[in-house]
């Protein structure tokens, strides 16, 4: 979803800088994206290129389905000679009425594991419908790989896709970080009470309430970290974590910081911390582990999803999802051996640094130069 302000355009963050970069790769690139009628905290970069064309296919909320697909069809039917690659970014909604409204030569980028996304199946409306609609976009891709060059965000996606829909694809990276945004690299070493940071959306399944839970384990264990949560959170969620902690007591120890737009001010909680733990019960890959690499600030994660694709235990220290023990364990691992966590934080910086979205855009556009040849 995109914001429009007067010839000013905001994007997610994730999404703008990836496609500011492809401008600088292309002749002109062309969006076709979905608009909203006020800005939100979330669209958080600005987009200013002269090679980038935004094409719209209706405001959310304000078109009916019908309206969108015929605006789908009738840019199809403008664009389709006009460029010479579709590229689909999913699993998304309306992947497979854009792949049939264009006669471009066609590329899907798929972005999020496909075993990490599946549903539970269960009895109530919601549920049966969320599989069903999972079902349905897995047929779709299945028919889109038929006639696309597949790529995919991680090794893991790569093998996933050849697994379940016996598709061969390419291992694209679409890291979001420039490398504008890498200070010199350091190590800082870790201070004998640690700077704890936690960044992403603030929900259960991201371990939240695990890495609390570890907070006041290190607490009774002697140490009291301070830990830093930066992410947006519901209102009523935010409540029930706050009575948690409480009940914990350690309310002195943790502070919430709220949505923080991506950029330096973002990039500061990383630089300021001493380690960077992500306890996610299931991930893509979380950009947020390239943020805290390019701020050599080292890394506690799970073992989940793409995660393991891209990195290894050279570069973080992994433990298992849904345990605030494994968390606090970590925290002392770390402290005891801070030579090995220098060589970690070096190995992060240098893989997220050959990562670069700079890095990325070329690396497509090599790939769709191969796909014409």
């Amino acid at each position: 979803m995109v914001y429009q302000e007067g010839t000013k355009f905001w994007f997610q963050s994730f999404f703008g800088s990836w496609v500011q970069e492809l401008s600088n790769h292309f002749e002109e690139v062309a969006v076709l994206v979905e608009m909203t009628t006020a800005k939100t905290e979330f669209q958080d970069y600005l987009v200013d290129s002269s090679q980038i064309r935004l094409y719209s296919i209706g405001y959310r909320g304000a078109q009916s389905k019908a309206q969108r697909t015929n605006s789908i069809k009738n840019w199809g039917k403008e664009l389709s000679g006009k460029y010479d690659f579709l590229l689909i970014r999913g699993i998304t909604p309306r992947q497979y009425e854009v792949y049939r409204a264009f006669t471009n030569s066609k590329v899907f980028l798929l972005v999020g594991s496909l075993i990490d996304s599946k549903p539970q199946f269960g009895l109530s409306t919601l549920k049966i419908l969320l599989w069903y609609l999972n079902k349905v976009r897995l047929i779709q891709l299945k028919l889109i790989s038929k006639g696309a060059q597949m790529f995919a965000n991680s090794p893991k996606i790569v093998n996933e896709l050849d697994e379940i829909l016996h598709t061969r694809s390419t291992f694209i990276p679409t890291n979001t970080i420039s490398a504008n945004d890498f200070i010199p690299i350091q190590f800082r070493g870790i201070q004998k009470v640690p700077k704890l940071l936690f960044c992403g959306r603030v929900v259960k399944d991201k371990g939240i309430e695990e890495l609390i839970e570890a907070v006041s384990e290190l607490k009774k264990r002697g140490l009291p970290c301070a830990l830093k949560i930066v992410g947006g959170i519901l209102p009523e969620y935010k409540t029930q974590l706050l009575q948690m902690i409480d009940r914990l007591e350690i309310s002195e120890l943790i502070s919430f910081q709220g949505f923080v737009s991506f950029g330096n001010e973002l990039l500061n909680f990383y630089r300021e911390a001493d380690i960077y733990i992500l306890p996610s019960w299931h991930e893509g890959f979380p950009h947020s582990i390239w943020e805290a690499s390019c701020s050599c600030t080292p890394v506690i994660t799970t073992d989940v999803g793409g995660i393991p694709g891209l990195v290894s235990s050279d570069e973080v220290l992994f433990i298992r999802p849904k345990c605030a023990l494994e968390i606090s364990q970590a925290v002392f691992t770390l402290i005891e051996n801070q030579s090995g966590v220098e060589l970690r934080v070096e190995n992060a910086y240098k893989l997220a640094r050959s990562y670069s979205v700079e890095n990325c855009a070329r690396l497509l556009k090599d790939k769709l130069g191969e796909t014409v040849k």
